[in-house]
């Protein structure tokens, strides 16, 4: 490695002496001990910086010269495994180590949404909210000219488990869509390439920062609609610019809505025996959820049936009759004979396990039947 920094030094413009240091320093870091810290971290970020200006100087591949394939390699453990163990770090508390792994990343590659919405987290953790609204935002701009999707949902998860440690913070607080000027953003969304990417992945971020938060923080549904408003605009924005691209997400968050993650909460209320809790979850569920496509009307089905199950679990016959009743004329009306067949085998199953359910379940069965 010293050899070729050397060599470097009186040739900078060579770029096969760039594509070796970075080669032998990647050797030189994956013989190290696991318990290196920072420093194992800055060597490999060094080699993956080596292979940059390699590409930069010559970026055409051959023989032995194989500046990006070597990119790729490292990069993955140099950017990805500097922010984990960042992330680790912060997790445990250690914010001033986290921040020197996350200040070493952007000295090295600073365009990476990863690294961005880390900083963002660290500053929302401090109280400094202003700063994490713009590096959120800043984020999402990257991770939709990099299209990476997986970036956005990871940052999601990770605000959503910090709000989750914080009881007593408003989810809408933490919600970075409804805190910074959109109009001041534009302007930056206009000049992607696609910046119906950008609407489409605050939406995905919306989707996921939520779907937990839904289910163990309830009580607070009204925020959750704030929220979930801003993520049809948003989505409706991306289909707007791109309609074949995010037609099944449209369908998803508007047509579903709040609607669907009541059915998934219902379930989940169910699945504890908690069943007045599921059947008016159901039941929201149900008057939400709007059959304009394929995947809504399977889900008010499933919606419909479901809270008719619990009502008759519940010996409430005549709600049961009646969210059958529904469950069946939805199914006749778009052919979703699955749906029906799905639920006459789980009506027989709860029959099976509470014959004292069978006088008024019978008849409910033989409805479906026809």
């Amino acid at each position: 490695v010293d050899s070729y920094s050397q060599a470097i030094d009186l040739t900078p413009d060579n770029a096969l002496y760039w594509h070796m240091r970075g080669r032998l320093s990647y050797a030189a870091w994956q013989v190290l001990p696991a318990d290196s810290g920072i420093a194992a971290r800055e060597l490999l970020l060094q080699a993956l910086g080596d292979q940059e200006q390699a590409l930069a100087l010559d970026p055409v591949q051959q023989g032995d010269y194989r500046p990006q394939v070597w990119y790729d390699r490292t990069y993955g453990p140099a950017v990805n495994g500097t922010l984990a163990r960042a992330a680790e770090l912060e997790a445990a508390g250690d914010a001033a180590e986290a921040a020197a792994y996350y200040s070493l990343v952007a000295d090295y590659a600073a365009d990476v949404p990863l690294l961005l919405y880390g900083q963002a987290l660290t500053a929302a953790k401090a109280g400094d909210w202003e700063t994490a609204v713009s590096l959120y935002h800043e984020a999402t701009l990257v991770a939709a000219r990099k299209e990476d999707l997986g970036g956005v949902k990871t940052a999601a998860f990770a605000l959503r488990d910090y709000v989750l440690a914080q009881p007593r913070l408003d989810v809408l607080t933490a919600y970075w869509p409804l805190l910074g000027d959109e109009r001041a953003w534009e302007t930056a969304v206009s000049q992607l390439e696609r910046p119906d990417l950008y609407w489409r992945y605050r939406a995905e971020f919306g989707f996921r920062f939520t779907l937990e938060l839904f289910k163990q923080r309830p009580g607070d549904e009204a925020s959750y609609e704030t929220i979930y408003k801003q993520i049809i605009a948003d989505i409706e924005r991306a289909y707007q610019l791109n309609p074949e691209a995010h037609q099944t997400w449209r369908d998803f968050f508007v047509d579903g809505n709040l609607g669907w993650l009541y059915l998934r909460r219902a379930d989940d209320y169910y699945a504890a025996a908690d069943y007045a809790q599921a059947l008016a979850d159901y039941s929201e569920a149900a008057a939400r959820i709007q059959p304009d496509s394929d995947n809504a009307r399977s889900d008010l089905a499933d919606a419909l049936f479901r809270a008719g199950l619990t009502a008759l679990q519940l010996q409430n016959y005549r709600a049961a009759d009646r969210w059958y009743d529904e469950g069946i004329a939805l199914a006749q009306r778009y052919n979703l004979d699955d749906k029906i067949s799905d639920a006459a085998a789980a009506l027989e199953t709860l029959l099976e396990n509470n014959p004292e359910l069978a006088p008024n379940g019978r008849a409910i069965l033989q409805d479906l039947g026809q």
